[in-house]
């Protein structure tokens, strides 16, 4: 009787952890659009809950004509924990104008101050199309919680924001969290793509205060992102997956991070990146892994955006990065690049199993404000070039491998 009351307990536990990573998965997804609550066989959407349809009454919006009044109204309309939805069309949904204040003088053309998710079903099709006559200093899109708000679950999917042609609006999606209150918390962006002529970035995350709850536990998986990621101080747990940072938009960074001190826990996995600022600059955190990305650069690099002029920067300019690895993946600089990779302010940092082509200096530099770095069994394209001027660093073939 006791062996089958520890099976049964066994069992049901079992079940119990996975209807509890079953949920975890169905939210982290935000698959909603099966739970539509406008009327899909008529005109109007039922106002003051669910997901609004743009298209519908009272936004009315049409394929090819400007619907910033429309969306506008929509986003004010939805209630927290809903979302809009942007169908897929031939043209796309016109934004103009000279944008509304977000609060701080600058101007965005489109601002949410609620919990609203924003969903497409088609990445290319699902299209919100800046004007050309829109000014290259004014946001697209601007998420910025309400004082004492701290928004949860929010979910950015399957949707473009492309520029109607020349190079208007700046960043496409700014997260702004003004106030030490105001905070977006596990919020994924997933399978959106921004134009190449917008004169900023894809995804830019801004937090004058400093506070380092923001963004905890948040994704950006499967984007297309030309512009790249550019954060201020941000929290915990964050993945960017699967995305592509292609060459031919802004001579931006890829991934430009800023995470606080105290928080760790990064994956930076699977990415494509040909961007003319290389790969990542990261100012701060901990234990932020790189695994498997497949990073090149076409062009001479873009030195005001990567300073110390590598496709991989632990540069440590905000705090001082504590552990974290470059593990497999391609990082090749055709000598556009000074350095394939540079370790300055950080320490512990192991790099395993990377193909690297060498700048036009060095495949890996370790400055001397690097210490305890591991440098494994590497590919490179030439006989390894490591220069190293730091502390207590390790590196394979000398004698002094880990």
């Amino acid at each position: 009787m006791r062996k089958l009351f520890l099976l049964l307990l066994v069992i049901s536990s079992s079940l119990a952890c996975q209807n509890v990573t079953d949920t975890f998965v169905y939210r982290a997804s935000t698959d909603t659009l099966t739970n539509k609550t406008f009327d899909t066989a008529g005109t109007s959407n039922v106002t003051g809950t669910g997901i609004l349809d743009i298209t519908k009454s009272p936004y009315n919006c049409l394929d090819g004509r400007d619907c910033t009044t429309g969306i506008r109204q929509a986003l004010s309309d939805c209630v927290n924990g809903g979302a809009i939805y942007i169908p897929p069309v031939t043209t796309g949904f016109i934004l103009s104008g000279s944008g509304v204040d977000r609060g701080d003088g600058t101007m965005t053309l489109l601002l949410s101050t609620k919990q609203c998710s924003i969903l497409g079903s088609n990445g290319t099709k699902s299209r919100l199309v800046v004007a050309s006559s829109v000014a290259n200093t004014v946001d697209v899109l601007t998420i910025s919680p309400a004082v004492g708000a701290a928004y949860q679950e929010l979910t950015l999917k399957d949707f473009a924001i492309v520029e109607q042609s020349g190079n208007p609006g700046r960043d496409a999606i700014v997260v702004y969290m003004p106030g030490a209150s105001q905070l977006v918390q596990y919020m994924h962006t997933i399978g959106v793509r921004t134009g190449y002529g917008l004169t900023g970035r894809s995804f830019r995350a801004v937090n004058p205060t400093k506070n380092p709850d923001a963004l905890v536990l948040s994704q950006w998986v499967r984007n297309v992102f030309p512009g790249g990621i550019k954060t201020d101080i941000i929290s915990d747990s964050g993945i960017i997956d699967g995305n592509v940072f292609p060459v031919g938009g802004p001579n931006n960074v890829a991934i430009d991070l800023n995470i606080y001190h105290g928080s760790s826990s990064w994956m930076i996995s699977n990415n494509n990146a040909t961007m003319n600022g290389g790969f990542l600059r990261l100012r701060g955190g901990q234990q932020v892994n790189l695994v498997n990305n497949q990073v090149e650069l076409l062009n001479a690099i873009n030195t005001t955006e990567q300073p110390s002029s590598g496709l991989i920067v632990f540069e440590g300019s905000s705090s001082t990065i504590h552990g974290g690895r470059v593990m497999g993946g391609n990082i090749s600089t055709n000598a556009n690049a000074a350095n394939g990779i540079v370790i300055d302010r950080a320490s512990g940092i192991i790099i395993d199993g990377v193909q690297i082509g060498k700048g036009s200096k060095n495949h890996i530099y370790l400055t001397s404000s690097s210490s305890n770095a591991c440098i494994r069994q590497n590919n490179y394209d030439v006989s390894a070039v490591i220069l190293d001027q730091g502390t207590n660093n390790r590196i394979a073939g000398t004698g002094l491998g880990c």
